[in-house]
């Protein structure tokens, strides 16, 4: 029963993180689409989670299905990597998310050298000190590696923290917020059960094998909460109009209507609410996807002058949301299709 629950819970993982990366795979062939910053992180972390949730899979089967306890260094040194590459991934997606983040070099800066640091403090430790069970046999070392390790995970902890405080002053969007609180929580009680099990493994408490004394797991179920959380963000997101858009115009329809001129749904978006030509420069790029600060260097304007035009257009338009922008830019798509 044990084994059946925590397999479960890494094949759902496993599956909610491709399925994450396929939709962002979706994204990227549909039209019109750049590849803004945001997206980058956001691609770049589900990617990270979904090898996470593969290699602890690989990682189960191997001691349940076949029997082999014993990692080979390579083995141990890409646990490490991946475990310290989602945290540094899933700061710098906070720090996409949130504008002031990444006006505030400074924390940026804190997470490349602090998970960069542990990552490498924990390949030196696993490939000097450790056996294939992750057991430290130097007399005296188990101790202060131990330690060096908790202080990297609670300096990992206090950036994930402060991101999160920055994010519920800064991030405008609820959904961006609850994402960032969603994730940040599950990541935490990661990487606290993660170090949990860990000393008891250097210090030889566990033998071979914790699975084989049924402790519990909850990696698998928490991977596939932040699977399950970062799939619903990106369908809800504005990447793209994709998962939104209208259905597809049908072939063969009739030739004068096709030859006539089109008129564009956010030309007419612009000029049934009034706005300006900057307004309606800055409205397709929204509608296209591009976040604030891309949107600012591609019309070499400030992030603030970005902002208060969003926010007149949002008045003007009488949405809230970007995602509302899209449906209402969609629905007049839909109403100059019909009257054509």
């Amino acid at each position: 029963m044990y084994i059946n629950i925590v397999f479960f819970g890494y094949m759902a993982a496993v599956f909610l993180g491709l399925a994450g990366i396929a939709a962002m795979g979706l994204a990227a062939v549909s039209r019109p689409f750049h590849r803004t910053r945001q997206y980058t992180c956001v691609l770049s972390f589900v990617t990270c989670a979904f090898l996470y949730s593969l290699l602890y899979f690989l990682f189960y089967y191997r001691e349940n299905v076949l029997q082999v306890y014993e990692l080979g260094l390579g083995w141990r040194l890409l646990d490490y990597l991946v475990g310290c590459g989602i945290m540094l991934l899933w700061l710098l997606l906070i720090g996409s998310l949130d504008e002031e983040l990444v006006a505030a070099r400074r924390f940026l800066a804190a997470a490349v050298v602090i998970v960069g640091l542990r990552s490498v403090f924990s390949c030196i430790m696993t490939g000097v000190f450790m056996d294939g069970y992750y057991q430290i046999h130097q007399s005296g070392a188990a101790g202060p590696l131990s330690y060096v390790e908790m202080l990297f995970i609670v300096l990992t902890i206090l950036l994930i923290l402060y991101g999160c405080w920055k994010a519920a002053r800064d991030v405008p969007l609820l959904m961006h917020r609850i994402y960032i609180f969603v994730v940040s929580a599950a990541l935490i009680l990661l990487d606290l059960s993660q170090a949990a099990v860990n000393l008891k493994l250097y210090f030889g408490k566990f033998g071979i094998s914790a699975w084989d004394l049924h402790t519990f797991d909850p990696t698998g179920p928490l991977l596939a909460v932040i699977g399950l959380a970062t799939l619903i963000f990106i369908f809800r997101t504005d990447f793209t109009p994709i998962y939104i858009a209208g259905p597809p115009a049908q072939k063969g329809a009739d030739a004068q209507q096709e030859t006539m001129p089109q008129i564009s749904p956010l030309d007419l978006a612009a000029e049934k609410h009034r706005l300006t030509r900057r307004e309606r420069e800055i409205m397709e790029l929204v509608y296209d996807g591009l976040s604030n600060p891309d949107i600012a260097q591609q019309l070499c304007i400030s992030r603030n002058t970005v902002k208060q035009h969003i926010h007149n257009i949002f008045e003007k338009m009488d949405v809230s949301t970007r995602i509302e922008l899209v449906h209402l830019i969609n629905s007049e798509k839909e109403m100059t299709k019909y009257s054509n």
